[in-house]
């Protein structure tokens, strides 16, 4: 497999969604200890119940997700001539093979460790996505051209998108499970156990991302093979 070359700037977007339901609940709890905390004697708890919170924020995990799109560009005269464009212009190839769509995935971890009294312990997790789908993009065409590609590129889109969704989840739970691990004797002893926690679930999802498209003969089900629709659209 070739990973396409790209001179693109990314923006960089932060995903937590394990924090943001933390904090719904958080929300939550605070208005009932507020409601609780009424007293002007209850006020000193109140503050320190609340310095707690914002403290214990900053000790979870965190998942930052870098998702792009590079795009190549395709252009013919008409329909019939659509698919040879395509395949001159992809720059990716797989099982010496090319192919329109292609995602592209890598997925990293880094935790700070709270070391003390012989005891070891995970304080802060930041799990790091880096996304990339390659896709095609219709330049100056024809309107039948036009048609002909309106008719078949949102499925190829959907079939990478959905690889996707899975990645992204699976990314979700390699940064809860790292967060999970718990007080262990040697930061060492961590590193091994969070490095076979994190490589133990990139293998699964490559296998689900595998088993994606043998059941989709690689979109081919999902309609996202342009020589089905140009089969079956007349020129």
């Amino acid at each position: 497999m070739e990973r396409p070359e790209h001179n693109l700037h990314s923006w960089q977007q932060i995903y937590d969604i394990s924090h943001n339901c933390y904090l719904l609940v958080v929300q939550t709890h605070v208005l009932d200890k507020i409601a609780a905390l009424t007293s002007q004697r209850q006020k000193g708890t109140l503050v320190r119940y609340l310095i707690f919170l914002l403290f214990s924020f900053s000790l979870h995990a965190q998942l930052v997700i870098d998702e792009t799109t590079q795009n190549y560009a395709v252009s013919a005269d008409a329909p019939d001539g659509l698919l040879h464009a395509l395949d001159s212009a992809s720059p990716v190839k797989r099982d010496n093979k090319v192919v329109h769509g292609y995602t592209y995935y890598d997925i990293r971890w880094q935790f700070w460790f709270d070391s003390k009294s012989r005891q070891c312990d995970i304080n802060k997790v930041t799990t790091t996505l880096e996304l990339e789908y390659t896709l095609p993009q219709l330049t100056d065409s024809t309107e039948s051209v036009k048609k002909a590609w309106s008719q078949w590129f949102s499925y190829l889109a959907e079939h990478e998108h959905e690889h996707g969704r899975m990645i992204k989840a699976m990314a979700q739970r390699i940064d809860e499970q790292l967060e999970a691990i718990p007080e262990l004797g040697s930061c060492r002893v961590i590193e091994q156990q969070a490095a076979l926690i994190g490589n133990a679930l990139k293998q699964e999802l490559a296998q689900q991302l595998q088993a994606y498209d043998e059941q989709t003969n690689h979109g081919r089900t999902e309609k996202a093979w342009l020589v089905d629709h140009l089969q079956a659209t007349p020129n």
